[in-house]
């Protein structure tokens, strides 16, 4: 985890780890952090794209290249976008189920 990007890109000296990971496969490609406000931030590991007070599934939209919530990641390697893409599908399916 470099946090040095993340305050470098966020300009606050006053970011902390969160240590907590969640289940979730898509943790495994963005970095979590909080500022002195404990406000949430999620970065992306691929672009370093920020994206604040919004959960993993922002995120994985992010990272799947989804159109429409958050702009997509342009260094995102193939295989990872295509996994994300099925989570986020089966996601879909299991809430049209219910």
């Amino acid at each position: 985890m470099n946090l040095n990007l993340l305050v470098d890109l966020e300009k606050d000296n006053h970011l902390k780890p969160i240590q907590d990971k969640k289940q979730d496969i898509a943790w495994k490609y963005v970095t979590e952090a909080t500022t002195s406000e404990g406000r949430k931030i999620l970065t992306c590991d691929f672009c370093l794209t920020c994206i604040r007070g919004k959960g993993i599934n922002r995120m994985k939209q992010h990272l799947a290249g989804e159109k429409g919530n958050v702009a997509s990641c342009k260094k995102v390697p193939p295989d990872v976008r295509f996994m994300i893409q099925g989570i986020l599908k089966e996601n879909v399916e299991k809430a049209k189920e219910k």
